[in-house]
Formats: structure tokens, sequence, C-alpha cells
């Protein structure tokens, strides 16, 4: 993916909570300016459609939060396991180390004696 479509990618995640909420808005002043007292029939099934619409929307806001969150603690938790993967790589690497030392003083022990 090219940097260009990146950066656009990160603005419109940015920008999602945001449109979801103009939309809520606009929902609900759609309900405040057509009550459903004064709608047909037809016109009060719309307004019932608009309202599950709205709780659907909500919903969807939720998950995004939920989502959100967990991929936060999720990146939070990767960068630990990366700083403890690097620790081990670096006690093995001395381990290593130490032990061909010790090999190497006992083969020179062994050819010396």
């Amino acid at each position: 993916m090219s940097a260009g479509l990146q950066s656009a990618n990160l603005q419109n995640r940015r920008f999602l909570p945001f449109i979801f909420s103009k939309i809520r808005l606009q929902l609900l002043f759609f309900r405040l300016c057509y009550p459903i007292i004064i709608m047909p029939n037809s016109e009060q099934s719309q307004s019932l459609e608009l309202k599950d619409l709205e709780d659907k929307l909500d919903h969807l806001i939720e998950q995004y939060h939920s989502v959100k969150t967990e991929n936060h603690s999720l990146k939070i938790k990767q960068e630990e396991l990366v700083r403890q993967k690097a620790k081990l790589l670096e006690k093995t690497t001395l381990a290593r180390t130490r032990v061909e030392a010790m090999i190497t003083r006992l083969k020179a022990m062994e050819h010396g004696a």
C-alpha cells in the first residue's frame, strides 16, 4: 500500500467516530422535526426504521470504540513481548558465547594435558 493510501486510510479512521456522530445527529434531527404522532402509517414505519437504524448505528459506534480499545491494549502487549524477546535473545547469545568459551578451554586443557 502506498504512503498516500496509508495516510488517507489513517485519516478516515480518525474521522470515523465523527462521521457516525454526524449521521446520528442527522437522524435525531429528522426524528425531532417529524414526530411520530403526526405521521401517517407509512411515515411511522419509516420513523421506526430510522429508530432501528439509529440503534444499529449506536451499536456500531460501541463496537468501534471497543475494538479500538482492544487494539490499543494489544499493541501495548505486543511492544512488551518484543522487548522481552530482545532480552531473551541477548541472554541466549551471552550464554552461547560463555558455553563456547568453556568448550574451547576444555579442549585446550585436553590437548595440553
